[in-house]
């Protein structure tokens, strides 16, 4: 069963019984206790009933906690990636996502959903049926503007303590006085043939509704009518507030009068019945009397109407105090029980937190349905899948799963199974190995699991390593914007710095070396991991020249024919000097060849600093890969290909920036090779500076095995 429905039903149950015991307890208290006291106990109900906050072992807590699914060993969950393992795996063109089949929601979700559309649809239902209700008094009414009537209304409404301004209109339509809107309360009357005692009886009675709001009260029980519409006992409740309701307003009106008023207000009553018309009030409305075998109780009521006593203010105060406490401890689901279990992990300790969730697991000899369940989503990619079947794990299971995913470099799992994980030492455990191992996506997702305190330590513990992108990273988790822009743009500024120091300047996106345009600009920062930028109106490739130990730059090259080559294959635009184009002068990507593994790339939107990851390809030496993305809106947008387990590394990734009156394109042409080995690759599409949005496109693979053309 969903938590949802879970929360749904143990209100409905906790509220059952507050309603049960305020049943049992009226013919106790008749007579004992005020009106008023009857009429807003039921409020205890209606809390019971509206509120899912409860105490920690509350009874419906307990009663509804799910049970815990049996552990399973470590030995059944997914090891290494194809990456390490050296397994061959087939690339299979199928759209990203796609499955072998369609994974239904349960019956529990279909249940949650069809309660909610039950009770939106009554809401509304009852909503239209209030506003029609009220225009129909509206246009069949006329406004009171005798200075004498209203004057004498103003009188009665600071008797009755109503500071707002009320309305007053006469409608024949209405079966009954009634009370009328919220903002411009409005007072409609059936008739202006009233006595004076009449007049003050009526509108007395409708201002203490008024004072008391009682029309919002009706409305909150509507609003649990609607959410348990499914029990009998909410409804029985709504009729016996709407009957409390008036006889509470009619002791607060006669509680002022001697026995001759009190004889006047039930002859009030009994004329009302006789003068209204035939429009009907509905659930919510506040009428002074629309049903005649209500009106006998309420006028035997009347005349025995006395002030409480201190003795009754006491009882009823313990009454109400001993339904509070119960339905208190009654309580609702809240949600899984935490787990007050003995920290797996030893804050104080070094060891190794795969090896103590191994040491944890080994105990059960035989994997539980839920774990195989993770197992088949994990492999089939299938991300809701997974989330719902590691939402059902043992605590060990989760963990175990949280280092399979990290050691597999699956960004989006890794979110799934932390998800899932609420100790804090796993996850500032987890925090740590990330920031050792320089995994900035891992720590990005881990840092939104961590508190205020924890996020500003780690802050400082960054500044001191000088790791500005880690600082970025926690300055977004503290929503210290400025600060961040701040770093970025002070990063930015010694960049381009330490590319003007060896003759690389730039003027807004353009790039110049001795004052020609570059048209393709390569930073190799690392194995596999480039900053590529890419101009077509430029004149000259270079490539940014580091030290091989340091990293520090050294100077500027000239891009060689072999280096575009090992870039692009033989498709890069190869542009001379001079500004002469050779596009695809060996390879006419237009022709296509046998056996193309075309991969389309559909995503409608994606957050700035996000990387959305597509299709897992097993790439060989000699494949050309040709990439051709679009977005329609945004500024950057970078796709490429990270080996599992090193999402901080990219290959054979296009990076670029939109130009002024130019679609936003990533295109480029790689044979795979040289620097880049072949092996396990992840497809992915990257927002680096902002939100893309409609991001469209291919990336076509034309395998070095098959291309069905002779060897040049």
């Amino acid at each position: 069963m969903t938590g949802v429905l879970r929360t749904a039903a143990s209100l409905s149950l906790s509220g059952s019984l507050v309603i049960a015991a305020i049943l049992l307890l009226r013919p106790l208290v008749r007579g004992r206790v005020s009106a008023r006291w009857q009429y807003y106990v039921w409020l205890v109900a209606l809390a019971r009933l509206l509120m899912p906050a409860a105490p920690e072992g509350s009874l419906m807590g307990t009663l509804f906690r799910e049970a815990p699914a049996s552990p399973a060993v470590v030995e059944s969950l997914p090891g290494p990636g194809p990456a390490e393992s050296g397994t061959d795996l087939p690339a299979s063109p199928a759209l990203p996502g796609a499955e072998s089949g369609p994974d239904l929601p349960d019956a529990a979700q279909w249940l949650a959903t069809g309660w909610l559309a039950a009770a939106l649809v009554l809401l509304v239902r009852k909503a239209t049926a209030y506003q029609s209700y009220v225009r129909c008094l509206r246009a069949g009414g006329r406004a009171v503007d005798d200075p004498a009537v209203l004057d004498a209304l103003a009188a009665l409404g600071r008797e009755a303590g109503v500071r707002r301004p009320v309305e007053l209109l006469i409608c024949p339509l209405a079966a009954s006085p009634v009370l009328i809107g919220w903002v411009r309360p409005c007072i409609v009357l059936p008739s202006e043939d009233l006595t004076e005692e009449a007049f003050r009886c009526t509108v007395l009675h409708e201002l203490t509704h008024c004072r008391r709001w009682d029309g919002a009260y009706k409305w909150l029980v509507q609003a649990a009518v609607c959410l348990h519409w499914f029990n009998p006992l909410v409804c029985l409740m709504a009729r016996e507030i709407a009957r409390d309701c008036e006889l509470a307003c009619d002791e607060a009106v006669v509680l002022a009068l001697g026995e001759d008023g009190r004889r006047a207000y039930g002859d009030t009553l009994l004329r009302v019945l006789e003068t209204g018309g035939k429009l009907s009030g509905v659930g919510a409305s506040v009428t002074l009397c629309e049903d005649g075998k209500l009106l006998k109780e309420r006028l035997e009521a009347i005349m025995k109407v006395k002030r409480q006593t201190k003795r009754t203010a006491a009882l009823s105060l313990m009454l109400a105090g001993a339904l509070l406490a119960g339905a208190t401890a009654a309580g609702a689901y809240t949600g899984p029980a935490k787990k007050q279990t003995e920290p797996v992990i030893n804050s104080g300790a070094k060891e190794d937190i795969k090896e103590r969730v191994k040491s944890a697991v080994k105990e059960d000899a035989k994997s539980s349905a839920n774990a195989q369940e993770a197992a088949r989503a994990y492999e089939l990619e299938n991300l809701p899948r997974f989330g719902r079947a590691v939402a059902k794990l043992t605590r060990p299971e989760q963990l175990a799963w949280l280092e399979t995913c990290y050691d597999d470099g699956y960004i989006a799992f890794f979110a799934q199974a932390l998800s899932a994980v609420e100790d804090s030492e796993i996850i500032g455990a987890m925090a740590e190995r990330a920031y050792q191992d320089k995994q900035i996506s891992f720590f990005s997702i881990l840092a939104g699991e961590l508190d205020e305190e924890e996020l500003e330590s780690w802050l400082a513990r960054a500044e001191d390593d000088r790791r500005t992108n880690f600082q970025m990273v926690l300055l977004d988790a503290l929503d210290r914007d400025f600060e961040r822009e701040a770093l970025e743009k002070k990063l930015d500024q010694e960049q381009d710095a330490a590319y003007a120091a060896v003759g690389v300047t730039r003027e807004g996106k353009d790039r110049y070396y001795k004052g020609e345009l570059v048209n393709i600009f390569l930073d190799q920062q690392g194995k596999g991991y480039y900053v590529l930028d890419m101009n077509p109106d430029g004149k000259v490739n270079i490539k940014i020249v580091r030290d091989a130990d340091d990293g520090a730059i050294t100077g500027v090259a000239y891009l060689t024919a072999e280096e575009k080559a090992r870039l692009f294959g033989s498709g890069e635009p190869d542009k001379d000097q001079d500004g002469g184009d050779d596009w695809d002068k060996d390879f006419d990507w237009d022709d296509g060849c046998e056996g193309d593994e075309i991969y389309a790339v559909e995503l409608e939107k994606v957050e700035g600093g996000e990387t959305v990851f597509l299709n897992t390809l097993q790439m060989k030496e000699g494949d050309q890969v040709r990439l051709d993305v679009a977005a329609e809106r945004g500024e950057c947008l970078s796709v490429g290909f990270v080996k599992p387990g090193k999402t901080g590394i990219t290959c054979n990734t296009v990076t670029n920036y939109r130009q002024e009156d130019e679609e936003l394109w990533a295109s480029g042409t790689f044979t795979w090779g040289g620097n880049v080995e072949p092996g396990t690759y992840r497809l992915f599409v990257r927002a680096p500076e902002g939100d893309l949005q409609d991001v469209e496109g291919a990336v076509t693979i034309c395998r070095a095995d098959r291309t069905g053309r002779p060897e040049q």
